[in-house]
């Protein structure tokens, strides 16, 4: 008697777990058979919002000063464009504070991450860091062997 309860939980199971994964097989099996351009679209319109999303909730962060949170973001969902779109709202920033939150949130990122690369694509900010405080950055990163550093002073 207990084979036969075996064996119907083994049946019903297998019947249950087809029909909840028949809709994925359908949809792997659409794409399979798509065509090349279907699947560039697929790919293309998921990018698009995975940015937008990415953009809007940056560019809420840079508005509301919340330095730390767009920091906590940028971590969770490590990716160079979100790094490098944050931060280009530095370019348009016009407060007098702008170079020392840009210098702050590079340090923690810094801190969090260990990435001296990444660390030196502050440079990039030389009009907003002014001349002085770049000459220490750049020689910092040139003793700590950055390339990007290293590249950009030659």
């Amino acid at each position: 008697m207990k084979k036969y309860f075996v064996l119907f939980i083994v049946f019903f199971g297998i019947v249950f777990c087809s029909g909840k994964n028949n809709e994925y097989y359908l949809l792997k099996k659409k794409y399979l058979k798509g065509d090349n351009f279907s699947l560039d679209n697929f790919y293309n319109n998921y990018k698009k919002d995975e940015f937008n999303q990415m953009r809007t909730e940056l560019t809420k962060f840079f508005k509301e000063r919340k330095d730390e949170e767009a920091i906590i973001y940028i971590l969770k969902n490590i990716k160079m464009g979100a790094i490098m779109y944050y931060f280009v709202n530095f370019y348009e920033c016009e407060d007098r504070d702008c170079s020392s939150r840009l210098l702050k949130n590079y340090q923690s990122l810094y801190n969090f991450t260990k990435d001296i690369e990444s660390y030196s694509t502050i440079l990039s900010f030389k009009k907003i860091l002014g001349k002085n405080k770049y000459n220490e950055l750049e020689n910092f990163f040139i003793k700590n062997n950055s390339l990007y550093a290293i590249n950009k002073k030659n």
